[in-house]
């Protein structure tokens, strides 16, 4: 990214502890630590102080919190704004993006508590304009696929880009549909037109207790018929003996799709509420940011 001047947040890498540590000892400004790994989407802390941060860091390269991915670690400038997500179709050359969406990745309401690989997201998100997302595309994903493919690995599939939304612009966090995904195998995307329904989603997590923490496996899941057109996908889950037991941190996913944000959001909650076992929690704030649903408090497990 530093030579395609792709903008992001200040950052080194690190594979020795005491220059990971030494590094930290001199920057006076908060930092994230990312491993650099695959982690199931917990690699990423978000230390609110420096002696945290120095607690973490020891944690993940000398204590193996993450195991051998956390051998080499990112630390970066912590980027404060609105967060959003991207998916980009790309063909080697050619790409079309899907609209933004807002994920969430803290456990707790309010975006308090350790990352997860992601407790709920919604889309689009309105606050993104045109003109932002013409600005992603020539400051961000135009000059990341070019220079992918000036380097001579063409990059061909579905793209995810984290992007931090600034008062200065958008910053990258990070970059991890047959007849779609069939012309950008073959790099024909540009002869594809990409449509999207229209409308909004909303997705909610249900996790176990303990999540992204330690946590307990083989809670039967009780399910009940939802609303019609609200979609349960299952992810941490095994069936055994004919019911579905807790097999995962992550246990399963709500979703739906309406005209507005609030009815998609109200109808992933009525999903919700027709999945129950002990300990189960989810987030009742997802898209909150606009202020579109109150999810009642009160109404937990």
């Amino acid at each position: 990214m530093r030579r395609y001047n792709i903008p992001t947040a200040e950052y080194r890498n690190f594979r020795h502890y005491d220059e990971a540590k030494d590094y930290l000892s001199t920057v006076n400004h908060r930092v994230v630590i990312k491993v650099s790994g695959l982690a199931a989407g917990k690699g990423v802390v978000l230390p609110e102080s420096q002696g945290e941060a120095h607690k973490e860091l020891r944690e993940i390269m000398v204590d193996k919190k993450f195991g051998d991915v956390g051998e080499e670690v990112v630390i970066e400038e912590f980027l404060s704004g609105d967060e959003i997500s991207i998916l980009t179709f790309v063909d080697g050359h050619d790409f079309k993006s899907l609209p933004p969406g807002q994920d969430h990745k803290r456990i707790f309401d309010g975006s308090r508590g350790p990352n997860t690989g992601g407790m709920g997201v919604y889309g689009p998100t309105d606050f993104v304009s045109r003109e932002l997302m013409w600005q992603i595309d020539r400051d961000i994903l135009a000059p990341t696929i070019q220079g992918l493919e000036s380097d001579g690995h063409p990059f061909r599939g579905m793209l995810f880009t984290g992007i931090m939304v600034m008062p200065t612009g958008p910053e990258v966090l990070n970059i991890n549909l047959a007849d779609v995904c069939l012309s950008c195998i073959k790099g024909t995307l540009g002869d594809q037109d990409l449509r999207v329904q229209d409308g909004y989603a909303c997705n909610a997590v249900v996790a176990s207790a303990g999540h992204p923490g330690e946590y307990r496996q083989g809670h039967r899941v009780e399910i009940t018929p939802c609303p019609a057109d609200t979609n349960i996908f299952h992810a941490g889950t095994i069936l055994r003996d004919g019911h579905f037991e807790t097999a995962g941190g992550r246990v399963v996913s709500v979703s739906a799709v309406r005209r507005t944000l609030p009815e998609a959001v109200e109808a992933a909650y009525e999903g919700v509420r027709c999945i129950d076992f002990p300990g189960m929690q989810y987030r009742r704030d997802i898209a909150s940011r606009l202020g579109s649903v109150q999810i009642d408090p009160d109404d937990s497990h």
